[in-house]
């Protein structure tokens, strides 16, 4: 069965009141931008604290669970760069 409010009309068109959700601009200027982050703390294996702990130059800092992607990540650039030759 087909609802009257589901009909669509053959001639019309879409009118957004406010903000369209295609302006994607205004949607990315609205959302405050991390600031950048200056120390990474990765633990050594067998450490009893596992999570990766971030710095940022604002002073706000942010832990990682170990099997958090972003960790994991973190991990193996950390490996790559402490190899040897």
């Amino acid at each position: 069965m087909r609802w009257p409010w589901r009909r669509r009309g053959s001639a019309g068109r879409v009118v957004f009141i406010g903000t369209s959700p295609f302006d994607v601009a205004a949607v990315i200027a609205a959302v405050p931008t991390p600031s950048r982050a200056v120390e990474a703390f990765l633990p050594a294996p067998g450490e009893p604290d596992a999570r990766v702990r971030l710095g940022f130059a604002d002073g706000t800092t942010l832990a990682l669970e170990p099997d958090d992607p972003r960790a994991v990540a973190l991990f193996a650039a950390a490996a790559r760069l402490t190899e040897g030759p």
